[in-house]
């Protein structure tokens, strides 16, 4: 597939790798962080909103301790549909308020994930799904995520790795509606100052300050993300399914280490069902995939049994999110 993007600047890309590790500091502070003043930084970052690179900045949240123990995905196989009737499917997929939704090329087509505090609640949900569309779905399973990690785009800078961890077995902690509003508002755009916070809550600046250091020590606020359109960086979105033997248990560690350690994997997600690994790879060529898979069977050949790839045609949600 032929991907359009735009050259990015190298300046830009210095913006994109700050932001990338905390995309709520103040203009002034990426400035000092890469050497230029805050009203660069400002220009820099409307034009890359502007360009269509930047398409949000959210907080990223540790689920678990908000009461939703399990992040159920489902892939489907359609039978042949048109374009008017995928994105009809699409539409009401979005319009539920789920982690992301996405579509493949190749054998599988659909997928959606939500996080969930009950199968039953799910269930509920997916059902009404089926009876919207049934008729056009031959197949599919369903993949439960014990844990998730984030990494930064190391590809913006080789020289670091961070990761933030959005769903584990963590305890539920005790919040109140003034707590959950600030997390609403800060996943939907945590640039958002804590003036214009007190302002919507009815609450002082201080009282919001205190608030979210609170929800930051706490573990519930765990990074405060970049959603970026990673085709306007020259950028190819796959999915890696692998199976991995489990009477290898002891690699678990060192497996993780490897993902870990790779300049393209995004999202790491260990859980169960038909595969037990699924990670997000963005990568310019598919050298970069090729080198990861050759080296992948090289470091584990007992470990893994198999790896299936997908290639995202259209995401929206979670870090990235595009469509062509």
């Amino acid at each position: 597939m032929l991907i359009m993007y735009t050259k990015l600047h190298q300046l830009d890309r210095k913006i994109l790798a700050e932001l990338d590790k905390n995309s709520r500091r103040s203009f002034g502070e990426i400035g000092r962080a890469i050497g230029v003043s805050a009203h660069v930084i400002k220009y820099r970052f409307e034009n890359l909103v502007k360009r269509g690179i930047i398409i949000g900045t959210p907080a990223f949240v540790n689920y678990s301790k908000l009461g939703f123990y399990d992040r159920l995905s489902v892939t489907l196989r359609t039978v042949l549909i048109s374009r008017k009737k995928e994105n009809e499917m699409l539409e009401f997929l979005r319009s539920k308020n789920l982690d992301f939704v996405g579509t493949f090329e190749g054998d599988w087509h659909i997928a959606f994930a939500a996080f969930v505090k009950s199968t039953s609640e799910f269930k509920k949900f997916f059902d009404e799904f089926l009876q919207k569309y049934e008729d056009y779905v031959v197949d599919y399973f369903f993949y439960i995520s014990e844990k998730r990690i984030q990494f930064n785009r190391k590809y913006l800078n080789p020289n670091e790795i961070l990761m933030w961890c959005v769903k584990d077995n963590s305890p539920k902690i005790a919040l109140n509606e003034i707590d959950i509003s600030i997390v609403e508002l800060l996943k939907k755009n945590c640039r958002i100052n804590n003036k214009t916070i007190s302002e919507k809550l009815g609450i002082s600046r201080k009282t919001v300050a205190k608030k979210i250091s609170e929800l930051e020590k706490k573990g519930v606020i765990v990074h405060y993300g970049l959603v970026l359109n990673p085709t306007m960086l020259g950028m190819q979105t796959y999915s890696i399914w692998i199976k991995s033997n489990r009477k290898y248990r002891e690699k678990d560690s060192k497996f993780f280490e490897f993902c870990a350690a790779n300049l393209h994997i995004i999202q790491f997600n260990k859980g169960f069902g038909l595969t037990d690994y699924t990670l997000v790879f963005e990568s310019p060529s598919l050298d970069s995939l090729t080198a990861f898979t050759d080296q992948l069977t090289k470091e584990f050949p007992k470990y893994i049994q198999s790896y299936k790839l997908l290639v995202y045609s259209k995401r929206f949600g979670g870090i990235t999110q595009f469509e062509r």
